[in-house]
């Protein structure tokens, strides 16, 4: 059934849920310095198993964190305001 032009026109109210999944989607662009070592190793298993070095620090961090959080008790406090997305 085809919605009618208000309801294309009124916005559908965000849940919290929602707001977790865009939220999941959205990336941030982070610069970091490692090591030579730490980097060549990064770059070698990017390379055999095919994925991006993104890919391998993201899986690894949210792996990190979740170990670090568990053993805290809880997610770590929020620092404060978020920063503001790019437009």
């Amino acid at each position: 059934m085809a919605r009618s032009r208000m309801e294309n026109l009124v916005k559908k109210k965000k849940t919290t849920e929602d707001l977790r999944e865009e939220q999941e989607h959205q990336k941030d662009r982070l610069t970091i310095s490692l090591s030579m070592n730490l980097s060549n190793r990064l770059r070698n298993m990017a390379w055999h198993e095919r994925t991006s070095l993104s890919a391998i620090v993201e899986e690894s961090l949210r792996t990190y964190l979740d170990f670090a959080e568990k053993t805290h008790g809880g997610a770590y406090p929020s620092r404060g305001r978020p920063k503001l997305p790019k437009i």
